[in-house]
């Protein structure tokens, strides 16, 4: 016998009982999903009411919890979860002008990169090295102060300049003997007094300071977050008047070192440049741009100003390398490249070195000459491989220009009588193939004057300045030589019965 409290519903004893069906079909049996032989109970028209609502409450619960979580965002990870390395960004850009030429001239390639880094701030340790040998004495300019207290001046400016909490700076002066100063310190009233007892002395060690330098800024003093620096200045060349100096060759093995350490290196050559060992400073300096030359020593200052400016400044690249390959039909000229590059003929490769690049970057040229007509890109490839200021490496492309080549006219008939006579055709073929190669060609006669519209335009060989178009020989008297008489361009032929 069922429950009293049971809710029994038939659709017939609805209608009999004058029961709307369809409102009691609103309610319908709740079945209990329960084991068989399990305390069963059928759920109360009330209780079905409260269900509903609890259920609707959670479901908007949910609803809201998973939006929040949509709008706020996943829950923060695990304590001391590492965030991601932060990265410098870069821009590299590579340009060719004239962007269209005539076959043989001269184009100019430039490459520019440069970038930004997240704010960091930059420690750095710090060793200047300064000559004070007695050449340091002569004035900088008359009446002006001399090499040694312009010396004095630009290094307690570039103390003056840095942070003391972030930078420390040791002191070292040589003559033919090395003498440490100070070492490495924030204590920049210890460091003025330093500078300003220096005296002069005899003698000059580059030997000796070089290695003292490197053996301090690289010694166990050095903090591991901080940039190690190494400023070398001097206003001679090796050469020591007392005890056994060590030769020059001595100095090789320790810029070695010093390179491979992996620390920042500026030198500084003051006076003329006969005075100075310039291809030495710069090899020790490494980096091109890391070799700062003071004719006289007035702008000392502002050099070392230079220096602290660049040693505080974020750092784009701590190393970068860049190279740059050219194309079989570009003939490179040897030593156009600014700064210098190592060129490789084998390879065909042009490369930079550089340390501790600022954020302004540099900017590279060199020239080529096109070979061959028509459209054509100025390299093969151009690479940066570096690593950025956190340490991240990396290597980017960069674009690759192209020219337009124009290839005159052959100047067909201008080759003069005595030259056909005289010269091989093979030459001759050669000459009018590429005519920049030959000397002269489409030169003014007088090249202190105005002269004609160059070649091809109409009116080239008017006078009364024509261009140089004409192939001839040089010595119309004696034998053709490739090497000791061979041909050029003239401004028309000297035709004749007794001048051919």
């Amino acid at each position: 016998m069922a429950d009293r409290d049971d809710l029994q519903i038939s659709s017939n004893a609805g209608r009999s009982a004058g029961v709307n069906p369809y409102r009691a079909q609103s309610r319908p049996e709740v079945t209990d999903l329960r084991p068989a032989g399990a305390l069963t109970r059928t759920t109360r028209p009330m209780e079905l009411k409260m269900l509903s609502t609890y259920g609707s409450r959670i479901a908007l619960l949910t609803i809201t919890l998973a939006l929040l979580g949509v709008l706020v965002g996943p829950p923060p990870g695990p304590a001391g979860a590492q965030q991601p390395a932060p990265k410098c960004s870069t821009v590299l850009d590579k340009t060719a002008a004239p962007n269209t030429v005539t076959k043989g001239e001269l184009v100019t390639v430039s490459l520019k990169i440069s970038g930004s880094c997240p704010i960091q701030e930059r420690k750095a340790d710090v060793v200047l090295v300064i000559d004070r040998s007695r050449s340091m004495d002569d004035r900088t300019s008359p009446g002006g102060p001399t090499k040694l207290q312009a010396a004095k001046i630009a290094a307690t400016s570039f103390i003056d300049t840095m942070d003391p909490t972030l930078v420390r700076v040791g002191l070292i002066v040589f003559d033919a003997y090395v003498e440490e100063l100070t070492y490495l310190t924030s204590d920049q009233a210890k460091l003025r007094a330093a500078i300003a007892a220096v005296p002069s002395a005899s003698g000059t060690n580059l030997v000796d300071s070089l290695d003292a330098g490197y053996r301090m800024v690289t010694s166990a003093g050095i903090r591991k977050d901080a940039q190690p620096v190494l400023v070398f200045m001097t206003d001679g060349k090796h050469n020591q008047f007392t005890g056994s100096p060590p030769p020059l060759s001595a100095i090789y093995p320790i810029i070695a070192k010093i390179h491979a350490s992996g620390v920042t290196v500026h030198t500084v050559g003051l006076g003329p440049a006969g005075d100075i060992d310039e291809p030495l400073l710069r090899q020790i300096a490494g980096d091109p741009t890391h070799y700062h030359w003071s004719r006289t020593g007035d702008d000392l200052e502002s050099i070392f100003l230079g220096i602290a400016g660049i040693i505080k400044a974020t750092v784009l690249f701590k190393t970068l390398t860049i190279v740059d390959k050219v194309p079989a039909n570009m003939a490179y000229v040897v030593g156009s490249s600014q700064p210098a590059a190592l060129w490789d003929p084998a390879a065909r490769t042009l490369t930079w070195t550089f340390n501790s690049v600022p954020e302004t970057g540099h900017t590279l040229s060199f020239q080529v000459r096109p070979q061959e007509g028509g459209r054509h890109p100025t390299n093969v490839e151009a690479t940066a491989d570096y690593r950025d200021g956190f340490d991240n490496q990396n290597r980017e492309p960069f674009p690759v220009p192209q020219v337009t080549v124009l290839v005159p006219e052959t100047p067909l008939g201008c080759v003069c009588r005595i030259t056909r006579l005289k010269v091989p055709q093979a030459f001759i073929d050669m000459a009018l193939a590429n005519p920049p190669a030959i000397m002269g060609w489409n030169l003014p006669q007088n090249p202190n004057k105005p002269g004609s519209p160059p070649f091809p335009t109409p009116g080239h060989d008017w006078p009364p300045n024509p261009r140089r178009t004409c192939l001839d020989l040089q010595n119309r008297g004696v034998p053709f030589h490739p090497l000791f008489n061979s041909v050029l361009w003239r401004a028309g032929c000297l035709e004749g019965a007794d001048k051919p």
